[in-house]
């Protein structure tokens, strides 16, 4: 019984950590293509419109 406890345990521990360290990662890229670049592209194609039409 200690030896499958502990086997679960190593087999945990880069999964424990490992998944913090790509969270932010996968979250941060989410962000920049989800949020931040729409957000820029608007912005960038609001201004070429303001300069060519105005």
């Amino acid at each position: 019984m200690y030896h499958t406890i502990k086997k679960q345990l190593s087999n945990s521990i880069p999964l424990h950590i490992a998944f913090p360290a790509i969270l932010p990662i996968i979250l941060f890229e989410t962000a920049i293509f989800f949020i931040i670049l729409p957000a820029l592209e608007e912005s960038l194609l609001d201004l070429v419109y303001i300069h060519l039409f105005l």
